[in-house]
């Protein structure tokens, strides 16, 4: 496995756990959650089943984005990090 990919699993890793801990202990996050589930259930109940579907597609798309926003937020905040402490 290369360096990348290790470094990649590192920071998936890492934000897997952040992403457990707000889930756990923060408010917001939770009725944020708890509100998406009262529209899904709108949604799922009120679209026909081929526009339902569309719906969830079009949030995996999202999420997928989202996703790899995160990753380059992430992977050049630590960059940074790294070479603000080098100078140091």
């Amino acid at each position: 496995m290369s360096f990348e990919e290790k470094f990649g699993d590192f920071i998936w890793d890492r934000v897997d756990e952040l992403l457990m801990e707000l889930q756990k202990n923060n408010k917001e996050y939770q009725r944020d959650s708890d509100k998406i589930c009262e529209i899904d259930k709108v949604l799922k109940n009120n679209l026909s089943s081929e526009m339902y579907l569309k719906v969830i597609e079009s949030e995996e798309v999202n999420r997928g984005k989202e996703n790899l926003m995160m990753e380059h937020c992430y992977l050049r905040g630590f960059s940074d990090a790294l070479r603000i402490a080098i100078k140091l």
